[in-house]
């Protein structure tokens, strides 16, 4: 569910279009009668023939990985090879960067997706391991400002939240803190969308987050 979830959580077009001058639409108009009297009536047809679809976009997305004690075993392993799998999905011309985050916050820059660049992500992804207490309002904070240093003209600022629990790091913070990050992160064209692991989650406040800034909640009952 995780790897579908991550493959599919955002709609960017990533099909790139084959005919020559697309998009294009074209309009023929005919008149029937061509000659007539006065007061008489006369038809007129407008066909529109063009050609619509997908055209590549480039993103920005930056990864929010739940990487505390409690992610230990099969849910990080999973969560690993999910986030590995959505790398599959973005190309050279997108970029990714990881924020991996337990009680403490580990951030990377926004990479073009080359392919020495992926293969060095993925080895960062696959190093990670669990350990330690959750602190999501850092980790969601750290997104925000490697989304707002260097935006790119037409480029969507996706950041992607997993987490499996509460966050407990350095004290519990109110919803209403979140709101206000969230808030920010909209005023500056971001859009969250988050994934609530297991039962533990504050779901409430992850679909909140996700609407505020335009993005999207999913739940995954197990990493699975």
């Amino acid at each position: 569910l995780l790897l579908s979830i991550l493959s599919f959580s955002f709609l960017i077009p990533l099909v790139s279009p084959q005919q020559p001058g697309f998009p294009h639409i074209e309009a023929v108009k005919t008149v029937f009668p061509t000659k007539i009297n006065e007061d008489e009536l006369v038809t007129v047809k407008i066909t529109l023939r063009g050609a619509g679809g997908y055209i590549l976009t480039p993103v920005d997305v930056v990864l929010i990985f739940d990487r505390s004690g409690s992610m230990s075993g099969k849910k990080i392993i999973d969560a690993q090879n999910a986030a590995i799998a959505f790398l599959n999905f973005v190309d050279e011309k997108d970029r990714v960067a990881l924020v991996s985050y337990s009680h403490t916050i580990s951030t990377g820059e926004l990479t073009y997706m080359t392919s020495s660049n992926k293969e060095k992500l993925i080895n960062e992804i696959k190093s990670l391991k669990a350990s330690g207490r959750t602190d999501i309002y850092n980790a969601i904070t750290a997104a925000i400002q490697i989304l707002s240093a260097h935006p790119r003209e037409n480029a969507p600022l996706i950041a992607i939240l997993l987490t499996d629990g509460l966050h407990n790091w350095p004290t519990p913070l109110p919803d209403s803190e979140f709101i206000v990050l969230a808030e920010q992160a909209k005023n500056r064209d971001i859009m969250i969308y988050t994934i609530g692991l297991g039962r533990d989650v504050n779901e409430p406040l992850l679909k909140k987050i996700a609407s505020i800034t335009n993005g999207r909640y999913y739940f995954a009952p197990t990493s699975n």
